[in-house]
């Protein structure tokens, strides 16, 4: 089996058809910006200023999928957003070999650390990558209050 992560270049719905476990509305909330990304990545743009989508691919067919921001205020950060695999797929350690994968890459165009905000379910996750949590917050989510965490690491520190 081969897996890798790549730029993505298929089609936004079956990227965006790697749903997320939780009911959270990525496609309203984002579908704009993710568009845009989309956009760029087919027209040969996609530099971490831009954003950039990413799928997750097993022997060719797309299993996953996240997407990267930059932070502008601070050149060497990376916030990572809309982390999932496929379903059926959950728990066979992809997740955790997509993130590694993205670790690396990240390391290859000179930044240096990576923030995720991400629900207090999904935070047991990102520590068995090593990441640590900055701190808890409550957010409202479609009329409903979530405790979320942002996780952070810095990857010359390593894992």
């Amino acid at each position: 089996m081969t897996i890798t992560l790549e730029k993505y270049k298929g089609t936004l719905e079956d990227w965006l058809n790697i749903k997320p476990p939780s009911k959270r509305a990525y496609v309203e909330e984002w579908h704009e910006e993710i568009k845009s990304q989309y956009e760029n990545n087919i027209n040969g743009g996609g530099d971490l200023f831009a954003g950039i989508l990413y799928g997750l691919f097993s022997d060719g067919e797309l299993v996953g999928r996240l997407r990267i921001n930059n932070f502008h205020s601070c050149p060497q950060w990376v916030e990572v957003l809309n982390v999932t695999v496929k379903e059926e797929l959950k728990g066979n350690g992809l997740g955790i070999e997509m993130m590694n994968l993205l670790f690396k890459e990240v390391k290859e165009v000179h930044k240096k650390e990576i923030l995720v905000l991400t629900t207090s379910r999904a935070k047991g996750f990102y520590e068995k990558l090593g990441m640590t949590s900055l701190g808890e917050i409550q957010t409202t989510k479609e009329n409903k209050l979530k405790d979320e965490s942002f996780m952070y690491i810095n990857l010359n520190k390593g894992k």
